[in-house]
């Protein structure tokens, strides 16, 4: 006899696919009704890794954001930036959702101003838990529609170490917006930058 009628079994069978598709993440996303097919950064990175890998053995990362966060550090894609350090230097960008990890383009021009990520780094769950506690919660309950961007990176100076960056920005005044900075590695606040030159 079963004891789960079949739309329990349908649901528990889901909640079992979703916590498989992240195996390899060491904070898997939260599952909740709120943010379904969500994933941290971290979900999708080794996947992502072996396929830049494939592609160019000479590639590491420089980055991961997404314009559209949620307040609990999943989204439903992140951007992986990985580069070679061999002139000339090839940029890839790749794309990661719940069920998919594709290369989106490939180019010669580089940014400017961030290093490759050489420290360990904690995953978005986590810094967004961080930037929630330091005045995160605050803006989103004070503002109508607000929208999280969330970045990776590691700026060549004046510390090379490996950040967090997560903006709260107002949907209706992007004028007014909350910047956390946070070290990837320990989970220390630091001076936030202008979003302007994050973003």
């Amino acid at each position: 006899m079963n004891r789960n009628p079949p739309s329990l079994r349908g649901a528990l069978c889901s909640l079992a696919l979703i916590l498989t598709s992240c195996i390899d993440s060491d904070s898997p996303p939260e599952l909740t009704l709120e943010t379904p097919n969500q994933i941290t950064a971290f979900c999708k990175y080794q996947a992502v890794r072996k396929l830049a890998t494939s592609l160019d053995p000479g590639v590491e990362l420089k980055g991961i954001s997404s314009d559209n966060m949620h307040w609990n550090g999943t989204a439903s894609s992140w951007v992986y930036r990985f580069a070679t350090r061999v002139p000339p230097q090839t940029y890839y960008y790749f794309s990661a959702c719940f069920d998919t990890v594709f290369l989106d383009s490939v180019s010669s021009r580089g940014t400017v101003g961030d290093a490759f990520i050489t420290h360990e780094w904690g995953n978005s769950d986590v810094a967004a838990r961080i930037a929630e506690e330091h005045g995160g919660r605050e803006f989103r309950s004070a503002t109508a529609v607000c929208v999280i961007y969330a970045g990776l990176g590691e700026p060549v100076v004046p510390n090379p170490k490996t950040y967090w960056y997560i903006v709260y920005r107002a949907a209706e005044d992007r004028g007014r917006y909350l910047a956390v900075t946070i070290d990837a590695e320990t989970g220390e606040i630091r001076p936030a930058s202008s979003p302007d030159s994050i973003l």
